[in-house]
């Protein structure tokens, strides 16, 4: 199909929310059941609709149909939002907008927006180009706030990169910088374009996801790891392989937690992670 009528499309209910529509099998959706494109052409048995929204404005969504019923798992709703944020991308590109603005969350939006450039530029880190600890200060409870609001999960990540066979105080400043750059690109690449990423310090970096379940948190993890893990990183004067551990918290839509809490929870498991040499350890807060 190149369209469908709006009054009858499943994509009219699912642009009217903030979370992903999914119809494992509309013959057992009352909602859905008589719908004209369930009982003909194309006789749609399954839908899945991603919401797009550009500057506070829905404008679509990126959708998936079958002609049988399917399950849709929580690595399958990452999947879709990662395309989803990917298409956005594509379409802030072509209408010649600051791409990299576009796609980010409300919260990061919102303090670019309210900053000036060199004000900006106080909350990046330099190497890594991703939000450094002020910046994580600053945009943390506006995440939190929103999710609140949003009544919606989110989880935070503490990603720790370590050298596999000796330590960064051995290695030089600059062949340092050069592989925590290509880390830090890694982890963006590994993440949706609307996640904030914080450098922390030397080798600490944050991760705000929201919209995150417990299961997705694990898999975002899970996909930074197998990104950067038992890659041979050449900074031009040496080789040097890197492993990351993980401490993971998980907050549920019936709890308020603070930023600060968040910060030490996390701290705390990924302490644990290093301790007992797990890859990740996740906690409620």
């Amino acid at each position: 199909m190149s369209e469908t009528s709006r009054d009858v499309s499943f994509s009219g209910h699912a642009i009217l929310q903030q979370r992903p529509l999914i119809i494992n099998d509309t013959h057992k959706d009352p909602d859905f059941a008589d719908n004209p494109m369930v009982t003909g052409e194309p006789y749609v048995r399954f839908y899945a609709g991603q919401p797009l929204r550009m500057q506070n404005r829905a404008i679509g969504t990126l959708c998936l149909f079958d002609h049988r019923p399917r399950s849709f798992s929580a690595a399958d709703i990452d999947s879709l939002q990662s395309l989803a944020a990917l298409v956005l991308q594509s379409l802030a590109t072509m209408e010649g907008m600051e791409s990299s603005r576009a796609v980010l969350s409300e919260a990061q939006q919102a303090l670019l927006t309210e900053m000036g450039q060199n004000e900006r530029e106080i909350l990046i880190d330099p190497s890594s180009r991703t939000w450094n600890k002020a910046g994580l200060k600053e945009l943390l409870p506006r995440e939190l706030a929103l999710t609140a609001s949003r009544n919606d999960e989110a989880s935070y990540i503490q990603l720790l990169v370590q050298p596999v066979t000796t330590t960064f105080k051995e290695i030089a400043k600059e062949e340092v910088v050069a592989i925590i750059k290509e880390v830090a690109q890694r982890i963006r690449r590994s993440l949706r374009p609307y996640d904030l990423v914080a450098r922390l310090d030397d080798a600490t970096f944050a991760v705000f996801a929201p919209a995150c379940t417990a299961k997705v948190s694990e898999l975002l993890t899970d996909r930074i790891r197998s990104r950067v893990n038992d890659v041979v990183f050449d900074t031009g004067k040496s080789t040097c392989e890197v492993d990351i551990k993980a401490g993971i918290v998980s907050i549920d839509a019936a709890v308020h937690v603070t930023a600060e809490r968040l910060v030490e929870v996390a701290g705390l498991a990924l302490n644990d992670a290093v301790e007992l040499g797990d890859s990740f350890v996740r906690y409620m807060p």
